[in-house]
């Protein structure tokens, strides 16, 4: 916020942005004036940050509750909680906004409690409440969009996948100074990012960047601590430095990702500064102190992701999977073993609160287990690890989207180097099937 205040014919004023005062002077003025007039300026507009925070409403009591019931997986009454409310909302707020979002939640968790086609249904009635909500042409247009998107891609359809994208993408652009709200926000940065990320599957890099530039201009809108959490944000800059490596402009990729780690958009800078203690103390071989401050970090990590309005997700198992790297280097591989499961049960638990076709499922990873056991010479104990990955990723995602095919190609290597030959082929034939009915020379979408 920046306020001027200037009288009239005065030779001073003071500029206020982000809470802080600039004085702005054509010639020096007493220092007693000019703490007077601060102290009184502060003082008027503490009054109205004081009104304006306490008029902000807290969380939402009905929310909060159904987001614990669904972290302990108690999906029956999750569904209670919201088909209690909903009527209430229906007769006070129809088409509401509130009433979507309360729809919504309701068949994520009719879905896990395994009622699919009722979940369809409430899930398209929400869509229409948003759309209604928003305008025939509002931003919410955009998602529905990127459903059909999504469907077309599960189905195949390369060529009609774009197509709608597309035009999922010309919506948001016509609404960009129409969002008013961070739901809005959130939704033009995922839709720039859902059709950056596929021109990224497909090595178009010159198409990604325009978009992806597009996709920060909206994600700067949320601050650090809450934009990792925001549509594909947390990805950006990631994404981005693997554009300019591709484009050979590798001076522009360290630039991003070192601006992206130094704004603490990799993680809370409280978790940053631990992990950088634990390092120090492991090079130092105080490892049992980095053991304890790594500890600390997930104790952190826990605190800030139970938190209802935190919207920074993945804390706890990166945390996890750091401490358990620990262990693996100092031949702890038990203690190890533990953590790396301990961080893929967080990953498959949170899945399983999301919608059912969730792009979520593509960061579901077994890899630093698989490492740990091909070290140990246990491939065989990966299997049904990397088995029971592949098959919730085809339920969230389709056999032909990109992250599927590379857990079969790595369940395929699995299989060769313990000399299953005939399973590694089995495997490989699936996935070169796969890629023949997409088109594809070798790159999944």
């Amino acid at each position: 916020m920046a306020i001027l205040i200037r009288p009239k014919r005065a030779l001073w004023c003071i500029f206020v942005v982000d809470k802080r005062f600039h004085f702005l002077t054509r010639q020096s003025l007493p220092a007693e004036f000019i703490v007077g007039v601060a102290l009184a300026v502060a003082i008027f507009i503490g009054g109205i940050a004081t009104r304006a925070q306490t008029g902000r409403p807290g969380p939402d009591p009905v929310l909060v509750a159904f987001n614990q019931a669904m972290r302990e997986s108690r999906y029956q009454d999750a569904e209670k909680i919201l088909t209690d409310a909903i009527p209430n909302l229906e007769q006070t707020q129809p088409n509401s906004v509130l009433l979507a979002e309360y729809l919504s939640r309701l068949a994520a968790a009719m879905q896990k409690s395994g009622n699919h086609r009722e979940a369809a249904a409430v899930r398209s009635r929400a869509a229409e409440i948003y759309r209604i909500a928003s305008g025939p042409d509002g931003i919410e247009a955009a998602g529905a969009l990127l459903d059909q998107a999504r469907a077309a891609q599960q189905q195949g359809d390369i060529k009609g996948t774009e197509r709608l994208m597309l035009q999922a993408v010309e919506n948001a652009r016509s609404n960009i100074t129409k969002l008013k709200s961070g739901r809005e926000v959130d939704l033009a940065a995922l839709t720039f990012g859902t059709l950056a990320s596929f021109y990224i599957d497909q090595s178009r890099w010159v198409d990604a960047e325009p978009l992806l530039l597009e996709e920060k201009r909206l994600c700067n809108f949320f601050e650090v601590p809450y934009r990792a959490g925001s549509a594909m944000c947390g990805s950006l800059p990631d994404r981005l430095a693997k554009v300019y490596s591709a484009e050979g402009r590798q001076v522009d990729a360290e630039r991003t990702l070192s601006a992206a780690s130094s704004e603490g958009e990799f993680g809370q800078p409280k978790i940053l500064a631990l992990n950088k203690v634990a390092e120090r103390f492991e090079k130092d071989g105080l490892y049992p102190s980095a053991e304890e401050t790594y500890a600390r970090g997930i104790a952190l990590a826990e605190k800030i992701e139970a938190s209802p309005e935190n919207r920074f997700g993945g804390l706890v198992v990166t945390e996890t999977e750091l401490l358990g790297q620990l262990f693996q280097r100092e031949h702890h591989n038990a203690q190890a073993e533990r953590e790396y499961l301990a961080a893929m049960d967080i990953d498959e638990k949170y899945l399983a609160r999301l919608p059912e076709h969730s792009p979520y499922a593509e960061h579901l990873s077994f890899r630093l287990l698989l490492d740990l056991y091909r070290e140990e010479g246990r491939l065989k104990d990966i299997e049904p690890v990397i088995l029971h990955i592949l098959a919730l990723q085809e339920r969230a995602l389709g056999e032909r989207n990109r992250a599927v095919l590379q857990t079969m190609m790595a369940l395929a290597n699995v299989y060769r180097d313990e000399g299953k030959d005939s399973e590694a082929q089995t495997v490989n034939a699936r996935i070169l099937a796969i890629q023949a009915s997409t088109g594809d020379d070798g790159h999944a979408h």
